[in-house]
C-alpha cells in the first residue's frame, strides 16, 4: 500500500478467505500464524522489571492456542478486543512468492 509496486520483493496471493470466530482457531492455524510454542521467563534486571532476556530455567511448552490468546490479548487487549469476547474475524490464507509481483504476472502469463 505504501510502496511502490515495482520496488516489491514479495507478492502476496490469498488463496481462501473465512469468516469464524477468533476462538475457532485450530493448532495448525496457530502454528501457522507463528506463535513460539516455548516459552522461557525472563530475567529482570531490577525492581522495575526490565528484561534482560536470557532463561531462568528450562523453557516451558505452551499449547499453540493458548500461546496465540495471549499474544492476541497482548496485541488487541488496548482496543478493547479481548479473547474472551469471541469477536467474528477474517482469516485469509495465502502463498508468499518471493518475487516482484510484476515478474510473477509475467510468469503466470506465460504458463
Amino acid at each position: 500500500m505504501h510502496m511502490p509496486r515495482w520496488a516489491s520483493r514479495i507478492t502476496l496471493v490469498v488463496e481462501d478467505v473465512r469468516f469464524q470466530r477468533l476462538q475457532d482457531i485450530t493448532e495448525e492455524d496457530a502454528i501457522a500464524e507463528g506463535v513460539e510454542t516455548e516459552r522461557c521467563c525472563g530475567v529482570p534486571s531490577d525492581a522495575c522489571g526490565v528484561y534482560l532476556g536470557g532463561c531462568c530455567g528450562q523453557p516451558e511448552a505452551m499449547e499453540p492456542v493458548e500461546a496465540f490468546r495471549q499474544l492476541w490479548n497482548s496485541l488487541h487487549d488496548k482496543l478493547g478486543e479481548r479473547w474472551e469476547d469471541n469477536p467474528e474475524i477474517v482469516a485469509l490464507t495465502f502463498v508468499v512468492h518471493c518475487c516482484n509481483i510484476y515478474k510473477l504476472a509475467a510468469e503466470v502469463a506465460h504458463a
